[in-house]
């Protein structure tokens, strides 16, 4: 998904949930945001788009995006387009106007399920999405 806002995009704003968000959303530990900030901006690196991306955290589900009125489009999967939707209802009432939403496709995995960062991180699958079981 980043890399699809970063090629549509002349700059993004890419939220991290801070390490409290994170915990609340997922119930479980999870790597520190220093931990993900670190692996995102390596990767912005790889993509060559760290110079248009800027980083924030996110203390909360609609992070920036009620107050930054130079906002113009929110990029989300299929699992958060709800997210989208309400966070332009709140946008409306608040008298800004509601951002694009655009749908980014998830990846298949190579072994089925989708890439994800959890998959990832849990040594399920490498970043494309192949399986990393049984390689050494």
């Amino acid at each position: 998904m980043i890399a699809i806002a970063a090629a549509l995009s002349d700059e993004v704003t890419l939220g991290i949930t801070s390490d409290w968000f994170a915990k609340s959303m997922k119930g479980a530990e999870v790597q520190s945001y220093e931990e993900r900030r670190m692996a995102v901006n390596d990767y912005l690196s790889q993509i060559g788009a760290r110079d248009r991306i800027q980083v924030v955290v996110l203390e909360d589900v609609f992070g920036p995006t009620l107050k930054d009125k130079a906002l113009d489009a929110i990029f989300v999967t299929v699992d958060t387009v709800q997210n989208a939707l309400k966070l332009n209802q709140v946008r409306r009432q608040s008298g800004l106007r509601p951002l694009e939403v655009v749908i980014v496709p998830k990846v298949l995995a190579e072994a089925g399920g989708f890439v994800s960062s959890t998959r990832i991180r849990a040594g399920e699958i490498d970043s494309d999405g192949r399986s990393v079981a049984g390689r050494n």
